[in-house]
């Protein structure tokens, strides 16, 4: 991160109150660790120990996944109920209910209880959810071939689901809305100058993340340095070699990682694996020297 960045972000956190939800600032990046030191009050919600927690002044405890109940929707669209499978760690609570009860101290009224009643809030409001509930989600047909549900290799569909099958969302192609969407999509698409890649994220097995680090001195040799991928015509046109150390800056922040070749990518784009050093979180223009 530039300095003048870095100086400008400790300004506008100098004294103030910092709420920070399922995230690692700290841990991604010295430049914001350094600059979260000027806050007066930092809050943080998050489901295990990071390296914010341990600036926090308040930590509010949430729950995993394994230990509430919910949906989730997947790449196919397919909304499915999950369910608790273990008992919730001492007195933590569900994202949900925490910024409930954040709300109502500020005189905003929540659901804070029911996940079932928050899910009809959501189909109540966002276009795709429309027309589902917790009843709808919930339901069960019958899953062929029956062929002796008790045999473990041989048995066409082995377990017979009995918590809902789930329901698909609507596309928007079905709604009529796609081409509003992607005229939308377009004109907020990063557009990378000369001289700039767009630089897209992208995600590894093994990383710097939180839930890897705490057995990295198991898998170091597979974390690895940070990386950044080009295609060998791109690194051509930047003058840099594989294996090479270069710096990379998108968005006032920069890091140094190692050049990889692949030919199998556009030349205009670079892959940076997120959680290894440089904090990128969406596809950005970015510069690679």
């Amino acid at each position: 991160m530039g300095f003048q960045v870095e100086a400008d972000l400790a300004k506008a956190l100098q004294g103030k109150s910092v709420y920070i939800v399922g995230a690692d600032p700290v841990g991604d990046d010295p430049h914001l660790a350094k600059a979260l030191e000027g806050a007066e009050f930092v809050v943080v919600q998050d489901v295990m120990e990071t390296a914010t927690t341990e600036i926090a002044d308040v930590l509010l405890p949430a729950r995993t996944f394994t230990e509430r109940e919910g949906t989730l929707t997947s790449g196919e669209r397919r909304v499915q109920r999950f369910y608790s499978a273990v008992p919730p760690t001492g007195e933590s609570k569900a994202d949900f209910a925490i910024t409930s009860q954040l709300a109502s101290h500020m005189g905003i009224v929540l659901e804070g209880s029911s996940p079932s009643a928050v899910f009809d809030l959501l189909a109540d409001s966002v276009k795709s959810f429309e027309g589902l509930n917790y009843a709808k989600v919930s339901e069960v047909k019958p899953q062929w071939p029956i062929v002796g549900r008790g045999d473990m290799y041989y048995g066409g569909t082995t377990y017979e689901n009995t918590m809902g099958m789930g329901a698909h969302l609507t596309a928007a192609a079905e709604r009529g809305e796609m081409a509003s969407i992607l005229r939308a999509e377009e004109a907020a698409a990063p557009r990378p100058k000369e001289k700039e890649l767009l630089a897209v994220p992208v995600n590894k097995l093994y990383d710097r993340g939180t839930t890897v680090m705490i057995s990295a001195h198991l898998l170091r040799d597979r974390i690895g340095e940070p990386t950044i991928a080009l295609h060998p015509d791109a690194a051509k046109n930047l003058g840099v070699e594989a294996g090479q150390l270069v710096s990379v800056s998108f968005n006032g922040v920069s890091g140094e990682a190692v050049v990889k070749f692949d030919d199998t990518i556009s030349v205009g784009v670079a892959l940076v694996p997120r959680d290894m050093g440089l904090a990128i979180r969406e596809p950005v223009p970015a510069k690679v020297n």
